[in-house]
């Protein structure tokens, strides 16, 4: 749960939980780890909101956590709401990022060859 759910004098909670939650969602997913295993409800809100600490990003390899990928998953932790990203910006970061990789795997595939000489087609005339 993102730090603000757990502060008595806030009474709104945004969508920015959701990314929040997102985040540590995407870190369980790659670690293999559940989250604050061991802890109970009070202690993970102590470990959160008071103490600050976030999930150990130790525990994702980097061959299945690129740096982009951590990159995401920090901002969705943001301390502040307000910083996080919008589920948008979520969505195009990840597409990028999924596309990047994709290229880096694969290499160009046939259809960006074809849209690559179509486009320089069109440079050139």
């Amino acid at each position: 749960m993102a730090p603000e759910t757990f502060e008595v004098t806030n009474h709104t909670i945004t969508d920015r939980a959701d990314v929040y939650a997102f985040g540590v969602i995407l870190w369980e997913m790659l670690s293999g780890c559940q989250p604050w295993k061991g802890m109970n409800l009070v202690q993970v809100a102590f470990t959160v909101s008071l103490l600050k600490h976030r999930l150990p990003m130790g525990r994702l390899p980097p061959e299945r956590c690129p740096p982009r990928l951590r990159s995401i998953i920090e901002a969705c932790w943001e301390e502040d709401p307000a910083r996080r990203p919008a589920a948008a910006e979520l969505v195009k970061k990840l597409l990028l990022l999924q596309q990047s990789l994709a290229q880096h795997l694969l290499g160009p595939t046939p259809v960006d060859v074809l849209r690559m000489s179509s486009f320089l087609r069109k440079d050139s005339s």
